[in-house]
């Protein structure tokens, strides 16, 4: 009863609120997680272990320190991204570490051993090799022989000048580069079994967590996180093994892809000589019929010219014929000496039916004219008998006025 009313009073306390895991984020609490340590990494175990910086965890007593420590990747070529506490409002969230090709945002907290704010530079992969950079990671180069040295950043143990570890108002002011929101879009791998059994001891270690160690944890790093080391090997076995059938079956699906493609090429190339084929028998045909219908025309032709020679043959054979023809051309002067008098005969009349219709013309313009004379006399003839009438009564009264009967 005591623990379960505990437990109720730090959920008050500091308002734990669970957020969801496709955001990255998956726990968000009131209080701000403990100032960074400072502590000295562990030597390399041996090759292909990668390290893994200590950071500040929540549970249900609070903050407690997860160590540093060295793991096996789950996949070659992939590296560590940490995770981190991030202040936004009135409320810290925690945004999960992942696996991934490139190493992505994790906050611009300087965990060191590597991890300065942005990116790692503790080492690199080389094909299915890791190399160390001895420059920034403790490795004893007489267990571990895939090392080089870079000096650019010197940084083997945690030096953080405020040490704040969490990102936002009060801690890192950092925003992600280009790079890092890039690489936070790959393809990502949780955190590995042995990561997880790591947090989860140090979680049931009571002198972990900061309520009891005031900030300043007993155990800060460990060598591996499985504390086997034959466990690890065993690990990196059947990761081998693993790859190994990885690149089989790539190399099988290759040889699918190679074999399916050269027998489209086979299909194209029997499809092109097919198609060859058909043009080449199309192009015979046409020259078949070309071939025919040229000895047909020859063959026409020649007829043609034998049924001439023929005719002339004959024409040439008949005497009767001949003669008509000396006939013929005899009587053509004749012919012609009648067409031309005929000739001169149609003229001759035309020549007198135009003669006539002069003539007929002319005692038309004739009779017009007298007609028009004879109008003209019988108009005057009118004109004088209108005027008549008009003199009588004025003569009438010149009379009278010569009687002496005019009254007036």
């Amino acid at each position: 009863m005591k623990k379960i009313l505990k437990l109720l009073v730090a959920f008050l306390i500091t308002g734990v609120m669970v957020v969801s895991a496709n955001a990255q984020v998956s726990i968000s609490v009131r209080i701000g997680p403990p100032l960074l340590p400072v502590y000295q990494q562990p030597f390399c175990p041996g090759d292909g272990y990668l390290w893994i910086p200590g950071y500040w965890a929540y549970g249900d007593d609070g903050y407690y320190w997860v160590p540093g420590t060295w793991v096996w990747p789950p996949e070659v070529g992939f590296l560590w991204t940490p995770g981190y506490w991030d202040f936004i409002g009135s409320s810290y969230r925690w945004h999960r570490g992942y696996w991934g090709r490139s190493v992505g945002y994790y906050g611009g907290i300087d965990y060191g051993c590597g991890y300065g704010g942005h990116g790692y530079y503790g080492g690199e992969w080389r094909g299915r090799t890791f190399r160390y950079n001895t420059a920034v990671t403790r490795v004893n180069t007489t267990v571990v022989h895939n090392t080089y040295i870079n000096k650019t950043i010197v940084n083997n143990v945690v030096v953080n000048n405020n040490r704040a570890s969490f990102h936002g108002q009060g801690g890192v002011l950092v925003k992600p580069t280009r790079q890092e929101l890039t690489a936070s879009r790959e393809t990502h791998i949780q955190p590995t079994t042995a990561q997880v059994s790591h947090q989860n001891a140090a979680k049931a270690d009571r002198n972990q967590f900061a309520s009891v160690n005031n900030g300043r944890p007993a155990r800060l790093s460990e060598v591996n996180a499985n504390d086997n080391h034959a466990s690890a090997q065993k690990n990196r076995t059947i990761q081998n093994d693993n790859e190994t059938r990885n690149v089989a079956n790539r190399n099988a699906i290759n040889q699918q892809k190679t074999n399916a493609l050269k027998q489209q090429q086979v299909n194209a190339e029997n499809a092109r000589q097919q198609v060859e084929e058909q043009k080449t028998r199309a192009q015979q045909q046409v020259n078949a019929n070309n071939q025919e219908r040229e000895a047909t025309k020859n063959q026409q032709h020649e007829q043609q010219i034998n049924a001439t020679n023929q005719r002339r043959q004959a024409v040439k054979t008949q005497p009767d014929h001949l003669q008509q023809v000396n006939a013929n051309n005899q009587r053509n002067p004749a012919i012609q000496q009648q067409r031309v008098q005929q000739a001169n005969a149609n003229n001759q009349r035309r020549q007198a039916m135009q003669q006539q219709q002069q003539h007929i013309q002319q005692q038309r313009t004739q009779q017009m004219n007298a007609n028009n004379q004879q109008k003209q006399a019988m108009q005057n003839q009118h004109v004088r008998q209108m005027n008549v009438p008009r003199q009588q009564p004025q003569q009438r009264v010149e009379a009278n006025r010569g009687n002496g009967k005019d009254k007036r």
